[in-house]
């Protein structure tokens, strides 16, 4: 093992040889002449028997467009700035060859419940070679926005390509789906993102690729899971990120009314029913949709696009704005000064025209929990626990009444379901949650959720997906204190005090108030997934 300059290595790093580690590097312990893991060679599934058929699609010349039912041609030749859309369903071809700046469309249909994806399974004799700059679009969705990255990642599954060739996807190019190559090479170029996986003879991946493993639905015993919302924080009237907040930049903002993002606020991309607000010098990495009205505050950078996406949307931009991006509107468009569009024109469109983006509205109980809350019907005739300062209190799961713990006191939790009238726990506490034994840790209440400041929160044996909170009063957290797992308020509000590490995901019937500081990282409860494909 040689570990190179400036090298990070946070496990241990054994080896049945020599280990080697530059005096710029680190490692968390050398085990010279230890036991590594081994790793057992893997057979990929047997070649797929076909015969492609003889008819040729396309002349090799460009700006073709051209949309290809399911089944049998000869050789596909597209030129330059192509256009080839296909359709759940079987293909095969003799080869496939399209020009740089083209775009594949996949349109992939579903069935079932839970929902299948219909696959697409591409079969080639010989070589396919896609040019510089390939687009991948999903069901409509293109471009580079968050929506459209995880349409890609979603359906990543539902397309197979087997070349008994070569594949060859050139430079700054986007690739979805499990590509075979099983007497062939597999080429991914400079700069390219891909959504699946490859699998050949040799797979060369070339430097400033990122790839996004996603195994082909027909390969993955129990299916693909598929997040019920991609928000991480989100809800029905207002939500709002505090001042110098950092939420993860590949996760959404979002509400059925207004987002305010405040000064210095950074977020990934914000979708809102209402007004959106940026504060001064506000970043948002992804695309912003306000339905009514989007204002980009002094200061502030999107990268991405701006729609004001109704009839009654409007887009204002502050002085010294960037916007890396469209900027687009059915009303007026206002721009202070110095405000700079990097990446497109300025567009005032019609208010019939479907050019600009506008946000459907999400109904949380609908899409959270099935239209049906937790019964926590006995919470207030169950046992109350009232613990003084600096005492532990350990609880089973099962059904509590109000429980509240005074400073600096400690709280134990297990695995399991626990159902409360009321949690409250004083300053500077602790709360153990073990679920070394378990997989989730599920807290239900019928009254507030208050974790007063300065908590610190030890979660063993799992992360922040394991641990899901619905409370049908206030959730609050007070300042500077620690946070993992999902909260679902369906009723009232979810407020994250100052200077707080949040990991999970917070949403509410009411308001979602995320104070000054801190940082949301975004981690969806496992239980807030389905599963798409069969076993």
């Amino acid at each position: 093992v040689v570990v190179g300059q400036t090298s990070n290595v946070t496990g241990t790093v054994p080896s049945a040889a020599d280990i080697s580690v530059d005096p710029t590097s680190t490692v968390g312990a050398a085990v010279p002449f230890g036991s590594p893991t081994s790793v057992p060679n893997i057979t990929l599934p047997p070649a797929t028997t076909f015969s492609p058929g003889t008819t040729p699609v396309g002349d090799g010349s460009g700006n073709a467009n051209i949309n290809l039912a399911p089944g049998n041609y000869g050789e596909l030749d597209m030129g330059v700035a192509s256009t080839l859309t296909l359709s759940s369903g079987t293909y095969t071809f003799q080869s496939i060859d399209m020009g740089q700046n083209s775009t594949l469309e996949l349109n992939f249909t579903t069935s079932g419940a839970p929902v299948v994806i219909d696959e697409i399974s591409i079969l080639v004799t010989g070589d396919v070679d896609f040019g510089n700059s390939l687009d991948v679009d999903v069901n409509g969705e293109a471009g580079t926005g968050t929506t459209a990255d995880v349409e890609r990642k979603d359906y990543s599954g539902g397309l197979v390509l087997e070349t008994h060739g070569s594949f060859h996807l050139n430079q700054n190019s986007q690739w979805v789906g499990l590509v075979i190559a099983p007497f062939g090479n597999i080429d991914f170029g400079i700069q390219s993102e891909i959504w699946g996986a490859g699998w050949s003879l040799d797979t060369h991946v070339k430097q400033g690729c990122v790839i996004d493993f996603q195994l082909a639905d027909r390969f993955d015993g129990p299916g693909v899971r598929v997040p019920k919302i991609d928000f991480a924080l989100y809800s029905e009237k207002k939500t709002t990120v505090g001042g110098d907040v950092t939420v993860s930049f590949t996760a959404s903002v979002g509400s059925n009314g207004d987002v305010k993002v405040k000064s210095g606020g950074q977020t990934g991309s914000v979708r809102t029913g209402g007004k959106l607000f940026t504060g001064i010098a506000a970043t948002i990495n992804g695309n912003q949709v306000g339905n009514r009205r989007a204002y980009i505050r002094d200061g502030s950078t999107v990268h991405g696009s701006v729609d004001g996406g109704t009839d009654k949307g409007r887009v204002i931009l502050g002085r010294d704005t960037e916007i890396f991006g469209k900027v687009r509107s059915t009303n007026d468009i206002l721009r202070g000064e110095n405000s700079v569009v990097t990446c497109s024109e300025i567009l005032c469109v019609q208010p019939e025209s479907d050019e600009t983006a506008s946000h459907t509205l999400i109904d949380l109980m609908e899409v959270l929990v099935d239209g049906t809350v937790a019964s926590i019907a006995g919470t207030h005739v169950a046992t109350d626990y009232n613990i003084k300062r600096d005492e532990a209190l350990t609880l089973a799961p099962g059904t509590y009444g109000r429980v509240k713990l005074g400073a600096r006191s400690i709280l134990n939790l297990t695995h399991g379901e626990y159902y409360f009238e009321s949690l409250i726990t004083g300053s500077d506490g602790t709360i153990n949650m073990d679920l070394t034994s378990g997989d989730e840790l599920a807290i239900f209440a019928l009254r507030d959720i208050k974790i007063g400041k300065n908590q610190v929160i030890n979660l063993t044996g799992g992360d922040a997906s394991d641990v899901y909170v619905e409370v049908h009063n206030n959730f609050k957290i007070g300042t500077g204190s620690d946070w993992f797992g999902t909260i679902y308020a369906p009723y009232k509000n979810v407020i994250i005090g100052q200077d707080i590490p949040f990991e999970g995901a917070a949403y509410a019937g009411k308001n979602v108030i995320v104070k000054d500081g801190g940082s949301v990282e975004f981690e969806l409860a496992d239980r807030l997934y389905t599963i798409v494909g069969t076993p």
